[in-house]
């Protein structure tokens, strides 16, 4: 496809290659496959899409490991759930993690804002252990606070919209800017 990159090498001083990444694309300009080779190992990635054109699943393999993620969206094209999972080959190990979304309303109208977020992770032998993390934000959209259970986040911002305070528990950090925005 014109204006793509199908395919990238890096190499050493003397010009031997020790990575390269190469994808390909669907009829629609999307990625569709991405295969990195590093050292000679191969390690590739697969991404679908639904007739909108939106992720709806992503595969990985490696010489070690094969997982996917697959993702549902609302009728707002909102992340509503990915499940990740991931195993271990030539052993039986991995995990899958279910992480649902809930988005705030505001004024009975929906809204981009996630307003608790729950992960459940699922190990190979079965066993399951469930987060939920909600969202507080400001008047501009900025996170505020999250809590899981008793712990609390809360996050501060300059008048730029750059976070400037975050206290985590007992641990407080403070950010500063330079001109051009980045952190000093």
């Amino acid at each position: 496809l014109e204006g793509k990159v199908a395919g990238i090498s890096y190499v050493d001083d003397s010009q031997s290659v020790i990575c390269s990444v190469t994808s390909e694309y669907d009829e629609r300009s999307n990625m569709s496959e991405l295969e990195y080779i590093v050292s000679g190992v191969s390690f590739s990635q697969g991404y679908q899409y639904n007739t909108q054109g939106t992720l709806f699943s992503e595969d990985t393999v490696t010489p070690y490991t094969m997982g996917g993620v697959t993702y549902t969206y609302d009728n707002f094209d909102r992340i509503t759930t990915k499940v990740i999972e991931q195993n271990s080959i030539g052993v039986t190990s991995g995990f899958k993690n279910t992480i649902s979304y809930t988005y705030k309303t505001v004024n009975n109208a929906t809204s981009p804002y996630v307003s608790y977020y729950t992960s459940t992770v699922e190990n190979s032998s079965g066993a399951t252990s469930t987060s939920t993390y909600s969202y507080l934000y400001d008047s501009k959209g900025y996170i505020i606070r999250i809590t899981k259970g008793s712990d609390v986040i809360k996050y501060e911002y300059d008048m730029y919209g750059q976070l400037a305070y975050e206290k985590r528990g007992i641990y407080e950090y403070t950010y500063t800017y330079d001109n051009a925005g980045n952190t000093v």
